[in-house]
Order: structure tokens, then C-alpha cells, then sequence
């Protein structure tokens, strides 16, 4: 008698049944979808944390459990609170510049240039207030990017200068003073502490600053405002 047919393997899937489905994979990262969806609920968790309750009293567990994730998945993505920051900042400030940067760029007045970029930002901070704490919370940490991004009014303020639209003057404190009235004026609108003209009053008052007449400091602060592409 021959011996009895051999038993095949259980593959604990019911016959006929299809074979899981690969994950799926960013191109560009390598990085699989949930992954990535997990890495993005830890990212918007560590922006939401770091603005409420600022840097030094966040820690990893406040981040993951406000993410819904354990302890320990957070170090699958980063190595620490540091590189978190890197990422929110990432994420959610150097997107935005580019973006102003296409609004604005191609304005040939510096004085208007000038206006609309300080509009839109602030106007982003009325519909992204959590996005200003975040900033504010960071600004020491982040300092050499952050830096980064005041290139643009510095430059700004050296091409109105040059064309005589800007007052000769000090130009590191022009800077200064500029980046007071936007931080100022940020943290202030993020705290519900000014009305929403803000932008267009923080507009105004650089420009007037920087020496435009106050007239026309307050038509160009309240002239057309660019749209931000996505």
C-alpha cells in the first residue's frame, strides 16, 4: 500500500483567498504609507505639544501619547526631541516661506514687497496661531534656521535703501526693529490679544519705520494682498 498523501502546510488564509497587499511606498522616502501616516501624527503631536507647553517641558511621552502611538514608535522616526523640532520646522515653516516667497517675489516695489509678505504671515498666524507658539517656543533652538529666514527682510531693507524708498540708516537695526513688530505682533494675534486688522496695522507700522510717508504707508498696507498657492 502506498504512503498516504502528505498534508499540506496551513497557510492560515481560507483557499482561494488573495495574498495580503504590499505596502505601499513612497518613491521618494522609500518610506511605506503607514509609516509615513505614523510619522505625520507624530510630527502635528510634537508641533501642538512644543506650542503649548514650550520646549523644555515637552518630552517624548507627552508627544506620543498626544499622537496615540507608544512610547518607543517615537524613536523608530527620530532621535530625539531636537530632531522632532527639525521635522516640525520642516514641515510646517520652511513649506510656508516658499509659498510667501512665489506670492511676493515677483513685486517690483520693495515698500509693497515688503507689506504683503509681513500681511500674509500674519494672517497665517490668525488661522495657525498654534503654528506661531511654536515659533516662539523654538526661536532659540532653531536660531541658525530661523536666521535663514530673515534673509529675505534684510534684503529687502538693503534694496529699499538702495532705490530710496527705505531711511539710510542702521541697517542692523532696521532689521531689529522689523522682526520686533512681526514677532510682536505674531505672538499677540496667537494669544486672540489683537483684533485681526493686526497684519495690516503691523504693515503699516514697519513701512512708516523704514521712513515711508504714513499716508502712503497705509494705502500700500491696505492695497491687494497675493494669494498663497499651495
Amino acid at each position: 500500500m502506498g504512503a498516504p498523501d502528505s498534508k499540506p502546510q496551513d497557510s492560515g488564509a481560507p483557499s482561494g483567498a488573495e495574498p495580503p497587499p504590499r505596502a505601499e511606498v513612497n518613491t521618494t522616502t522609500g518610506m511605506s504609507r503607514k509609516r509615513a501616516q505614523t510619522r505625520q501624527r507624530l510630527v502635528v503631536a510634537a508641533l501642538e505639544v512644543f506650542a503649548d507647553v514650550g520646549v523644555d517641558a515637552a518630552t517624548v511621552q507627552l508627544i506620543t501619547s498626544a499622537a496615540g502611538v507608544g512610547f518607543g514608535t517615537f524613536y523608530n522616526y527620530f532621535d530625539s526631541k531636537e530632531a522632532a523640532i527639525d521635522a516640525v520646522f520642516d514641515a510646517y515653516v520652511e513649506g510656508f516661506g516658499h509659498r510667501m516667497d512665489r506670492a511676493v517675489g515677483d513685486e517690483p516695489d520693495v515698500a509693497r514687497r515688503m507689506a504683503c509678505a509681513t500681511r500674509l504671515f500674519l494672517r497665517h498666524v490668525l488661522r495657525e496661531p498654534t503654528w506661531a507658539r511654536f515659533l516662539h517656543h523654538t526661536s532659540v533652538r532653531s536660531g541658525n534656521r530661523l536666521g535663514g529666514m530673515l534673509l529675505r527682510p534684510a534684503m529687502d531693507i538693503e534694496e529699499g535703501i538702495a532705490q530710496g524708498r527705505f531711511r539710510d540708516d542702521d541697517r542692523e537695526m532696521l532689521l531689529i526693529g522689523v522682526v520686533g513688530i512681526l514677532t510682536m505682533t505674531s505672538l499677540a494675534l496667537s494669544r486672540g490679544q489683537l483684533l485681526p486688522d493686526g497684519p495690516e496695522r503691523a504693515a503699516r507700522e514697519t513701512l512708516i519705520f523704514l521712513g515711508v510717508p504714513a499716508a502712503e504707508a497705509t494705502s500700500i498696507a491696505q492695497g491687494p494682498l497675493p494669494s498663497l498657492a499651495e
